[in-house]
């Protein structure tokens, strides 16, 4: 049972859904809302990727909420989530986390666990945001594909009871610190970033991570030694994979 501190909130659970996120958007309502299903046909990654979602082998989530913030603040959303799901996956798991920018938490150098935030506005205010987390819980029963074998892992190597809705409820509680001032998480997303110092490819060009801004862009040095703060696109570390 998942037991929340804001008693406001309403949870559904569903055994399958094409995708939470998608399915949180839809709902006509003005009542914050937990969507869980434990599988997803359709999983939602970041820049029209998809999220493998195997049956029951993940916490697979979305929370819709009304912040009536400006458009601007919608970046942090995806920052403070993934401060949320770091701190969750520590507390309950013992294991080390580290954020690899924007949204991916990596254990061990592998990735248990992504964030996608998704925004509608109204008059230039955020009038309906869903934060969508997967996390790989538990070893699928047929492996991870082929393309991501080697770059994923999940975060127990059995599956163990009530510990999905023990998550739920971690990540929840702390994610709603964060509504009305996602911008707070700053410190300590920067605190737990990745890869400083590291070799990245920025659109195909080699830079070195410096760190983020108080905006949560990426900021790069490229070997030019010109400067650059990246807010969108993927990036690639060499000394990752």
């Amino acid at each position: 049972m998942i037991i929340l501190q804001d008693k406001t909130i309403k949870i559904e659970h569903f055994d399958v859904l094409p995708s939470t996120n998608d399915y949180a958007l839809s709902l006509q309502t003005d009542r914050k809302t937990v969507i869980l299903a434990d599988t997803q046909t359709n999983g939602k990654g970041r820049i029209g990727r998809t999220f493998f979602s195997p049956d029951k082998s993940g916490l697979y989530l979305s929370f819709l909420f009304f912040p009536r913030l400006s458009w601007e603040k919608c970046q942090y959303y995806t920052p403070a989530a993934a401060v949320c799901a770091a701190r969750t996956i520590e507390k309950i798991s013992g294991k080390k986390t580290v954020i690899k920018w924007v949204n991916d938490i990596l254990v061990d150098q592998k990735k248990v666990c992504g964030i996608l935030t998704e925004a509608k506005t109204d008059s230039g205010l955020l009038s309906k945001v869903v934060v969508g987390v997967g996390i790989n819980l538990f070893p699928p029963k047929n492996g991870f594909p082929p393309e991501i074998a080697q770059k994923a892992d999940s975060l127990f190597e059995k599956e163990i009871p009530e510990i999905r809705e023990k998550i739920a409820s971690s990540f929840i509680d702390e994610f709603c610190t964060f509504l009305q001032e996602p911008e707070s998480c700053l410190p300590d997303y920067q605190s737990r970033l990745g890869f400083i110092g590291k070799t990245a490819f920025i659109h195909e060009k080699a830079a070195t991570i410096l760190g983020v801004d108080d905006r949560c862009r990426l900021l790069v040095r490229y070997e030019n030694g010109m400067e650059e703060a990246v807010d969108s696109g993927e990036v690639s570390i060499k000394e990752l994979y």
